[in-house]
Formats: C-alpha cells, structure tokens, sequence
C-alpha cells in the first residue's frame, strides 16, 4: 500500500496528467499490483478521491495523495470509511504549505466555502507586505 501512496505522491508533485493506461502501467511496475487489480482499484476507490480528468481526453492528474498520511490512505483503500483524514506528519514548512494548498485545491474543487468567521485564521497565515509610507500618504487622502 505505502508503495502506490509514494507512486501517487510523487506523481501530485510532478504535476503532468498521466493517461489512464500509463497509470495502470505504474501501478503494476511501481507499486506491484497485478493489472487487473490496479484497474479495480482505480474504478472503485481512486477515481475521484485522488484521481481527477485531466485537461485532456483519457488523462488523470492527481490531487490529495501528498497531503494524506499512510493510516489516512489505507482506510481510504479498505474502504472502511467515507471521507479520508488528513494526516499532520509534516517535517517542513514547505510540506506543511504544499499540503495546505492541496487541502484547498480539494475544496475549490468541490465547491466547499469557508464561513465568515473562519476567516482570522486564515488572515493570520497570509503575509501583509508592508506599504512605504510614501504610498500609504498617497492613498489616505
């Protein structure tokens, strides 16, 4: 399993849609599965969890894997729970931004918003490039 999560992590950081039939082709040579399970699991668990179209016909890009820790992604592949947890396992900062933009790429993508109230948080985490004080007496008037 840790197998085809790495292959798919590493996939979401290369950023390039892959067809469906190299997908399988990495499935098997990567991560071991036989063929016909590789398809199985594409069809049943994940396309559309971590398998989205890409922009062109019979392509794939992948979306969420980097973000989600080895528990999170085997409960997704046993099916034992609906929605998948995102793990907190990062070790850098850079991760812990990748993983933030990912986590809100998948709620863009499913149309989530944030309530109002949630917003101080976020304000909090965006850096305010500060104004010379030229430009700011420019604009108080």
């Amino acid at each position: 399993m840790q197998k085809l999560l790495s292959l798919l992590q590493r996939l979401e950081r290369e950023r390039r849609p892959i067809t469906g039939s190299e997908l399988i082709a990495a499935m098997v040579d990567e991560a071991g599965y036989k063929d016909s399970t590789a398809r199985t699991y594409r069809s049943k668990i994940l396309d559309g969890k971590v398998l989205f179209a890409g922009d062109d016909e019979g392509t794939v890009v992948v979306r969420h894997a980097v973000a989600m820790s080895g528990d999170a992604f085997a409960a997704m592949m046993t099916q034992t729970k609906p929605e998948t947890a995102i793990g907190l396992e990062y070790e850098t900062e850079d991760e812990w931004r990748d993983a933030m933009e990912i986590l809100a790429r998948h709620g863009v993508d499913r149309g989530y918003k944030l309530a109002a109230t949630e917003r101080d948080v976020f304000d909090t985490l965006i850096e305010k490039r500060r104004e010379p004080a030229i430009q700011r007496t420019l604009f108080e008037n």
